[in-house]
């Protein structure tokens, strides 16, 4: 248990390099898959689920109101399904409903930042680089712990995930193996997409 809660904890950490500090890189799908995979001890898991997560990922652009599917929540959540004994593919998938389940959350989360700092408009006028300071810090302190509680619970939950996965049918298993082969070249194809669009412009 304490392994998990590290976990999640490192995890929650690096999410933050999305959009509120760094944007190292860190939080990308590929990275956090090496990263959770080296910790958890099965780093080719990692690498390959990283991958396929990044490219299945990589047409979601995060333009004015879209925002894309949280790659580091997938990463963890399958990377810990895996280490738990799921099959990469059911893995993958799960990794990937969490990580579009989490983009509603973030939403809602991105939103209240905004209505909290429209609320102290007033102490902001009168003192801005205090109010600005704390605000930041408050605010991804708030979502470092909404999201390693929310992928606390996700990974918890892998466990139940996979005791009801086990024991679908042989057809399901080569369905979801022949979808989770398919994923990576769905983002192979919106790749060449975008190049062959920049190279006619």
């Amino acid at each position: 248990m304490q392994l998990i809660i590290l976990m999640c904890l490192i995890a929650a950490v690096i999410e933050l390099d999305n959009v509120s500090f760094g944007q190292f890189g860190f939080a990308r799908p590929f990275m956090c898959g090496i990263i959770f995979g080296f910790i958890m001890g099965d780093v080719s898991a990692g690498v390959q689920l990283g991958i396929f997560i990044e490219l299945l990922f990589v047409d979601f652009t995060p333009v004015g109101g879209v925002l894309p599917p949280n790659g580091t929540v997938a990463a963890l959540c399958a990377v810990m399904a895996a280490c738990y004994g799921a099959p990469l593919y059911f893995a993958f998938f799960y990794g990937v409903a969490v990580g579009l389940l989490f983009r509603f959350i973030e939403m809602r989360l991105r939103g209240f930042t905004a209505r909290r700092m429209l609320a102290r408009q007033t102490d902001l006028n009168n003192n801005p680089v205090k109010i600005v300071n704390t605000f930041v810090f408050g605010s991804m302190l708030f979502q470092v712990a909404i999201t390693f509680g929310v992928m606390l619970a996700a990974v918890l939950a892998a466990k139940t995930f996979l005791y009801y996965a086990k024991p679908v049918g042989a057809n399901m298993h080569v369905a979801f193996n022949a979808a989770y082969l398919a994923a990576p070249w769905l983002g192979v194809f919106a790749l060449l997409r975008k190049f062959s669009v920049r190279v006619q412009a």
